[in-house]
């Protein structure tokens, strides 16, 4: 399997605080992941930093991929946590997460944020997790549709991040 990443500015923000993680293991499998520290607060890239550095305890010979996935995020969330209570200046920094471990075709993932994973298989593109968003609740929900979602005012401020609150439960997941 070949792998490849890459990241973009974008045409609005001065700052690009996204991070990528990419670790090929002797077996042939890979651990992918994208964190994208909260803008428009102070240690948003650190965080994301810290969340990206935890990913290197990956052990891939555990037996509950998913779970030891998000206990690196939780691993991450502790850190940063700790962080903020020495530096109080820090308070609310934080990052969304989505990882993915691929081997022999079988897909594990865990996500927190609004940083997606989709799955491209053919001519199509599958959108394979939620964001974390009030517009992606209502979404979920049924309450507003695909187009209502996108331009909807929450659709910008996640509820469940590594680091800001300090409390989050991952989706997680699998697929072939």
């Amino acid at each position: 399997m070949k792998s490849f990443a890459m990241k973009h500015r974008g045409l609005v923000k001065e700052d690009n605080q996204d991070l990528f993680f990419v670790k090929e293991f002797d077996d042939g499998s890979i651990l992918l992941a994208v964190a994208d520290g909260l803008g428009g607060m102070v240690g948003g890239k650190r965080a994301a930093e810290m969340a990206k550095e935890s990913l290197n305890n990956f052990n891939p010979e555990c037996q509950t991929v998913e779970a030891h996935i998000e206990e690196l995020m939780q691993e991450a969330n502790r850190r940063i946590m700790e962080t903020v209570e020495k530096e109080p200046d820090l308070e609310g920094m934080g990052t969304t997460m989505t990882a993915a471990w691929v081997r022999n075709g079988n897909v594990c993932w865990a996500h927190v944020g609004d940083s997606r994973l989709y799955l491209f298989r053919g001519d199509e593109l599958r959108q394979i997790t939620e964001d974390d968003t009030m517009a992606g609740f209502l979404f979920s929900e049924g309450e507003l549709t695909k187009e209502e979602a996108r331009i909807h005012p929450g659709n910008k401020f996640v509820f469940q991040c590594i680091g800001g609150s300090g409390e989050f439960e991952a989706d997680t997941g699998n697929f072939k």
